[in-house]
């Protein structure tokens, strides 16, 4: 019941927050075919998109809550995430950086390597 309740504020959450970041119109009625230029959300395969759509298909600024609740907010092309974005997996591992077709290339954090200092006998 907690997981339902957090899905349905979290997509709540995510419509309210991303309606007011973009300048596009709303798209009109429910069917994507009809989705160009236009800011809305859609179901692809119990999957919810909230964002941009250009030529029916994701593409701008838009968030993603996959059917396993793993996440990615960023940048789309053509459908797939290019650009800056962030994807979250239920793990809780986070890929954050740079994507392109729909694959993720370059992180934008710079990871630190340590080296243990040498043990004195």
């Amino acid at each position: 019941m907690k997981k339902v309740i957090l899905i349905i504020f979290s997509s709540f959450f995510i419509s309210s927050f991303s309606y007011s970041q973009s300048s596009l119109p709303k798209c009109k009625g429910t069917d994507r075919e009809y989705f160009n230029n236009c800011f809305g959300e859609y179901m692809f395969f119990k999957s919810k998109y909230v964002g941009e759509f250009q030529n029916t298909l994701p593409n701008g600024q838009g968030t993603m809550i996959y059917w396993d609740n793993s996440k990615y907010v960023g940048e789309w092309k053509d459908g797939k995430p290019h650009g800056q974005g962030t994807y979250d997996l239920t793990n809780g591992q986070r890929h954050e950086g740079e994507w392109k077709n729909g694959n993720f290339v370059k992180s934008s954090q710079e990871r630190k390597l340590r080296i243990p200092k040498k043990r004195e006998e």
